[in-house]
């Protein structure tokens, strides 16, 4: 499969993190016009420094409205200020940190937060999704799993929500494992 986000993303300069928040962040554009402005720009700064008409020629006008409109560096500047202070990372994929997996998915976030340590490239990782509403049984053998998994070094992943998730990251926790809510 081909990523909708286009191959080869090089970091351009230390400025890159807020160019990409900026294009993270705009209202109205999703991934599928990031990939088609990607595509055309090659980096999300000469996207940002795009002329009207250039815009014009590749997306719908409301698409095109919401990019100028939030044009607004200084703003994308105290958001990334704001994450710093509560010691939380955006990484793009630009940056050698962005996980490496995440590039097989179609369409791969163009920005992660991360609070903590990312899981190990080389590790073997395991993602748990289940039910919220789920049965006694049903998150003890989560937990139960996950524990034994995790004393193997297995890094399980999964969404922080009620229930088998949750079971999820105790069983991680109690086998003393690494663990990851997304």
């Amino acid at each position: 499969q081909k990523s909708i986000l286009g191959e080869g993303i090089k970091m351009e300069n230390k400025n890159d993190v807020m160019y990409w928040k900026w294009l993270e962040s705009i209202p109205k554009v999703g991934r599928k016009t990031i990939a088609v402005l990607l595509e055309y720009f090659n980096t999300p700064h000469n996207i940002y420094d795009a002329k009207e008409t250039e815009l014009q020629s590749l997306l719908k006008k409301d698409k095109v409205d919401s990019i100028l409109r939030h044009k607004d560096l200084d703003v994308i500047g105290r958001e990334l200020e704001e994450l710093k202070i509560r010691n939380i990372k955006f990484i793009t994929p630009s940056q050698k940190e962005y996980p490496k997996r995440l590039f097989h998915l179609v369409d791969y976030p163009i920005g992660i937060y991360v609070k903590g340590q990312l899981p190990k490239e080389e590790g073997i990782s395991l993602a748990v999704v289940g039910a919220r509403n789920a049965s006694y049984y049903g998150k003890e053998m989560a937990r139960l799993f996950c524990r034994e998994l995790a004393k193997k070094k297995v890094q399980v992943i999964s969404g922080l929500a009620f229930g088998v998730d949750a079971s999820a990251h105790q069983g991680a926790l109690e086998g003393e494992g690494y663990t990851l809510g997304v």
